[in-house]
């Protein structure tokens, strides 16, 4: 794949488990991608928070290789584990997001209608402009939040940075419980 020059797509993930420092930079060399080939891209998953150590292993090992974060979708599985709490969801949300890592909720039990909305809330990256707790008071409908998420690209990766270090700072100062929202 290097020496032929080969775009890829590894959008059915790469285990952070066999990313170990010898291997990252030959992962940092390809010239990885989405499926549509049209952003750089790796895929990864962060299922459950007892994978932590090893997930931030490999991530690690990926940002010295000098993969950039903003580059790293990692898929969270969400609603399947037993134990799961909304606080240990945010927790994972929270470290991915405080590197630069683009979090991609995958909901186990689609009947959950909170789930879905969390869902919604990180894929269009609803969190760069409003916060949880609003979005779900708002039942995930804002007037014009659709239109300035599209705008985010455009926007300079320094400066949305900057933007989710202060999110991420205001999410912890009002953590709220939510599983005292009711879903309609």
């Amino acid at each position: 794949m290097i020496d032929g020059d080969f775009k890829v797509c590894f959008n059915q993930g790469i285990n952070t488990r066999l990313i170990k420092a010898w291997t990252a930079p030959y992962l940092a060399s390809l010239k990885y991608y989405d499926d549509s080939f049209t952003q750089r891209r790796i895929y990864t998953a962060w299922d459950n928070l007892e994978d932590e150590s090893t997930f931030m292993e490999g991530i690690g090992y990926m940002l010295e290789a000098g993969i950039k974060p903003e580059h790293i979708l990692v898929y969270m599985l969400v609603g399947y584990d037993p134990s799961e709490t909304w606080e240990r969801l945010f927790y994972r949300f929270n470290k991915m997001t405080a590197m630069g890592l683009r979090p991609y909720p995958m909901v186990f039990n689609n009947q959950r209608k909170d789930l879905k909305l969390f869902q919604k809330w990180v894929v269009r990256r609803y969190y760069e402009l409003v916060p949880w707790e609003d979005f779900v008071g708002h039942k995930g409908r804002i007037p014009g939040l659709h239109a300035k998420a599209k705008g985010l690209d455009a926007v300079g990766v320094e400066h949305r940075r900057d933007l989710r270090a202060a999110s991420l700072l205001k999410r912890e100062k009002q953590t709220i419980s939510l599983l005292d929202w009711q879903a309609s």
